[in-house]
């Protein structure tokens, strides 16, 4: 084989080898990446089913009137506290306000519509949850995907440029007066 084949052939090798292990790391990043995003919904549906037990139990507790209409329509109390809880996670956290609110439900149920409707108006959804944030922010610094930082634009540069040259034309003046006094001694 010619010399000069061989030299392109061994250089392209070695670039697509450098290449796939590139290509090889960037997959596997992806897919870390992608099985931390899926593990996500799976763990806060874990997470919010215990917690919405919890809270459950908790209002039962606070508030024992509530277990009489729980066992008289279970199917209704359940739905109405899950309700409550979609509409309005914090107030369902709360065993003393969804008591009251379960309460007045429970004794007309008519109005329970309006009721959850009040509930809802007040609560504001977070944008993202903790543990999305902490996803999006690990793959931001993972990717290196900055926002574009604005150019920073002094406004005193020509300012303060001219007062070093001032300071610079001085510094001169006292070396140049300096230099002639000593000149000045040297001389008979």
């Amino acid at each position: 084989m010619d010399p000069l084949d061989e030299y392109f052939t061994s250089k392209t090798a070695g670039f697509w080898e450098g290449a796939s292990k590139d290509l090889r790391g960037a997959a596997i990043g992806v897919g870390v990446t992608m099985a931390a995003a899926a593990a996500v919904p799976a763990a806060q549906k874990i997470i919010g089913a215990v917690t919405k037990r919890y809270d459950f139990n908790q209002m039962l507790a606070h508030n024992p009137q509530l277990r009489e209409h729980q066992a008289a329509n279970p199917t209704q109390f359940n739905q109405m506290y899950s309700s409550l809880r979609s509409l309005n996670p914090a107030f369902a956290g709360d065993p003393l306000v969804a008591g009251g609110l379960m309460m007045r439900m429970v004794d007309e149920p008519s109005a329970a519509a309006n009721i959850l409707m009040d509930a809802s108006r007040t609560y504001r959804a977070p944008s993202f949850s903790p543990m999305q944030e902490a996803l999006v922010g690990g793959a931001q610094k993972g990717l290196s995907l900055k926002p574009p930082m604005k150019e920073q634009v002094d406004p005193y540069a020509d300012q303060r440029r001219r007062v070093e040259g001032h300071e610079l034309s001085v510094r001169e003046e006292k070396a140049l007066d300096q230099l002639q006094q000593y000149g000045k001694k040297l001389s008979p």
